[in-house]
């Protein structure tokens, strides 16, 4: 029974010992198949994610709707508009002087019978009660109706009076003239500013004009001089045609 053993230990000993020298290293042909999985790995991540950056942009562009270009509506003064309303708002965007601009130009128009001027909050409410108080002291305005709320707002419902085109006319003649008169005044003071210039340039030419003359006359001067040096010169010296003298 030990002979048996001992037989078969040896038996299976040998046969693990050659199964070993069999074998290959495992590591020689790793590296090789981690690149291999790595690469496989980058492919299917990009099928995943949709491919390339192009092949991105190009899916995304094809969903994408194209832009509705909205049609550009011209801006026209609110009392040129064709709908337009009996409801005037005022509020704090805009000076009280245009405020009350609008008001006139649409009382002008003479559309409706009641113009209704409505306003929220403390400040619209102060400046709607400075525009209506203008209008009814240059005669342009009837208050008919005021009307409080309390979120705060207010709404005065006005009309045109009778002197309304008289006193409008002689405004717009009045504007008129305050026109002319801002246009002449610009005119005079561009002429005038255009005169200065040109007496500047004027006088930089004549200055110009004596420096030259100066300086032409200096070049003269000294050219004269030295001609009368040179001939004084020449006249002291004896002439070689001359006999010398002897004692």
């Amino acid at each position: 029974m030990s002979a048996t053993t001992e037989t078969q230990t040896a038996t299976t000993l040998t046969t693990n010992e050659t199964q070993t020298k069999e074998a290959p290293p495992a590591s020689s042909d790793a590296p090789a198949k981690v690149k291999r999985q790595r690469q496989r790995r980058a492919k299917s991540g990009n099928r995943k994610d949709g491919g390339s950056d192009e092949a991105k942009k190009d899916a995304s562009g094809s969903r994408q709707k194209p832009k509705q270009v909205r049609p550009t509506r011209e801006r026209v003064p609110r009392e040129r508009e064709e709908n337009l309303t009996n409801v005037i708002t005022i509020g704090t965007r805009l000076p009280t002087n245009q405020y009350v601009r609008i008001v006139k130009n649409v009382l002008n128009l003479d559309k409706h019978e009641d113009l209704e001027l409505h306003s929220k909050g403390q400040q619209g409410m102060a400046k709607l009660t400075q525009v209506v108080n203008i209008l009814s002291q240059w005669g342009y305005i009837a208050v008919k109706k005021i009307k409080t709320r309390s979120e705060p707002a207010l709404k005065i419902t006005v009309k045109r009076t009778d002197d309304f085109q008289k006193n409008f006319d002689e405004f717009a003649l009045v504007l008129q003239k305050r026109r002319e008169e801002r246009e002449r005044l610009k005119a005079e003071k561009k002429a005038k500013e255009e005169s200065v210039v040109a007496d500047d340039q004027k006088d930089k030419v004549d200055t110009d004009a004596a420096a030259e003359a100066q300086a032409q006359s200096e070049v003269k001067a000294d050219a004269d001089l030295a001609f009368a040096v040179d001939s004084s010169a020449a006249a002291s010296q004896p002439s070689a045609a001359e006999p010398e003298q002897t004692a």
